[in-house]
């Protein structure tokens, strides 16, 4: 195709109704004036470009490589080249594989590996680690996974190109917006919102999507869903309790702003068939498993969350230069958990948070202090969001309190049938085990080790709590960073990962991949 002169790569779609219903692979040989997806039923294709996402511009322009405020993935052919786009976030990915005979590329690490024929190793022990490390920002994350071909590489943030030879990573569009006062900030979270939402509801859209928020009773899911109504968002979700079992609901908040909120019960996750398997597939962690519990709500949806949001709409400045450093991985877990689900996930927090140290100024300014009661947690910036639309002050963020679920946490591991399922993958490849020259975990050591592990873990947090052992007290970081690096080692847990991806990768292989999800595609 030739288009001013300018040569176009042929974009050619096979659409896979056992797929999960927002997944792609892209394959791009080298030299060919074509590229191959190979998609879910819920993927919007045109001639030009291809995409399950959302942005701050018209749908119909399929612009979305021209705009940081964007929620998941495409590819759209332009100048002879493809540009394949990523989420304007690092709670999701792309990842590809490329060799002499071209590039696959993919916004699933489960389809591209399926797809390719490889696997991950099951010995290796360190791949929660190598997928937090997003959290040291854009300039400091572990770029590529080793796999049974070879590297494959994991882009956050940034867009990837694919010239027909040769592909290159590319920084997203940095607009340089004024956020010099809580006004503009404001205005352009109002303004972003009104365009993802007139986006995402697009009647020229196969599948237009509805706007949907989680609402507990801290800062940032509250900030967000008042951003939503203002845009038209009528439905939210929220979960009973904390995961310290504390009342975490926002369901009164919900109905105040005139929102139909559905209360879901925390543990709902629990009843359901290897629940933990997508979310550990994601990112070989499974905090957000209890967005399982409100599947039946997710299915065409944008989710809009404020993940991050202590880093950005903190009062401390978290990122000087714009890497989108973070303080926890959380959200990430849902990045192949989602494809199946059929929702795309935005978290709010991340619209113009390259300008980070900014939003912090806005939060220490005088205009704020009226909203700002003080605390380790403090959001001035969520509190005037949202007291201004009319939530009293003692309805929210009154003090921290987890919603995750921390499942590999000493003394908490995966539901009994996923643990069954995860020892026999463990036998499964025991000649890998062999091959490698590693001893396996058998049910009854790797149990006794991580007792032994808990027992240890637990008399460190005695130590660095108890007031009468105030000499103890005085190297409290050293026993800190030795209670992180126990947590590390919970033994019964590090090789989660490649079970996960394995079980996942199957759903790409077979048949009637729709009768093992356990879920809508």
């Amino acid at each position: 195709m030739v288009t001013d002169g300018v040569s176009k790569l042929v974009i050619r779609y096979t659409r896979n109704g056992n797929w999960p219903s927002l997944a792609w692979v892209a394959h791009c040989p080298t030299g060919s004036g074509s590229i191959d997806v190979l998609h879910g039923h819920r993927v919007e294709t045109h001639p030009d470009w291809f995409c399950e996402a959302v942005w701050d511009g018209e749908f119909s322009a399929g612009n979305f490589d021209e705009t940081d405020i964007v929620a998941g993935t495409g590819g759209r052919s332009v100048d002879g080249a493809v540009v394949f786009v990523s989420s304007g976030s690092t709670v999701d990915r792309l990842q590809y594989f490329s060799d002499s005979h071209g590039l696959w590329i993919s916004n699933s690490l489960c389809a591209l590996l399926s797809t390719i024929g490889a696997h991950v190793d099951p010995t290796y022990p360190d791949f929660s680690a190598d997928f937090h490390s997003i959290v040291n920002g854009l300039h400091a994350y572990k770029q590529e996974i080793d796999t049974s071909r070879g590297p494959v590489q994991l882009v956050y943030f940034n867009n990837v190109r694919w010239d027909g030879y040769r592909v290159s990573e590319q920084p997203k569009p940095n607009a340089s917006r004024d956020f010099s006062s809580f006004d503009r900030y404001h205005a352009f979270l109002t303004s972003a919102m009104q365009s993802m939402a007139r986006n995402a509801q697009d009647l020229q859209r196969a599948y237009p999507y509805e706007l949907l928020c989680p609402i507990s009773n801290g800062h940032d899911s509250p900030t967000v869903a008042v951003l939503a109504r203002n845009a038209g968002c009528s439905r939210a979700f929220t979960f009973d309790v904390s995961r310290e079992g504390t009342d975490d609901s926002g369901g009164r908040i919900g109905q105040l702003l005139g929102m139909k909120t559905t209360v879901i019960a925390r543990n709902e996750w629990r009843s359901m068939p290897l629940p933990e398997t997508l979310f550990i597939a994601g990112a070989a962690s499974a905090g957000e498993v209890i967005f399982k519990g409100a599947e039946s709500l997710l299915g065409g949806t944008v989710l809009l969350t404020g993940f991050t949001g202590d880093a950005v709409w903190g009062k401390k400045v978290a990122d000087e230069h714009g890497h989108l450093l973070r303080t926890d991985a959380s959200g990430l877990c849902l990045t192949e958990y989602r494809l199946h689900a059929g929702f795309i996930h935005c978290p709010v927090p991340f619209w113009g948070a390259r300008q980070a140290s900014e939003i912090s100024a806005i939060s220490r300014s005088k205009d704020l202090e009226q909203w700002d009661i003080g605390g380790k947690g403090a959001r001035p910036i969520c509190r005037r969001i949202v007291e201004e639309a009319g939530v009293p002050r003692a309805w929210f963020g009154q003090g921290k309190r987890g919603v995750s679920v921390q499942l590999f946490r000493p003394g908490r591991f995966l539901e009994p049938r996923t643990i069954e399922d995860y020892f026999r993958f463990l036998a499964e490849t025991a000649d890998e085990w062999r091959r490698r020259g590693r001893i396996r975990p058998r049910p009854f050591l790797a149990r006794m080790l991580d007792f032994i592990l808990r027992y240890l873990i637990g008399v460190l947090r005695f130590m660095l709590t108890i007031k009468l052992l105030w000499r103890i007290r005085l190297y409290s970081a050293p026993l800190r960073r030795l209670l992180h690096c126990l947590d590390g080692m919970v033994y019964i847990r590090r090789y989660t990962f490649p079970w996960a991806l394995a079980r996942t990768q199957a759903l790409y292989d077979a048949e009637d991949a729709a009768d093992l999800r356990h879920g809508p595609g």
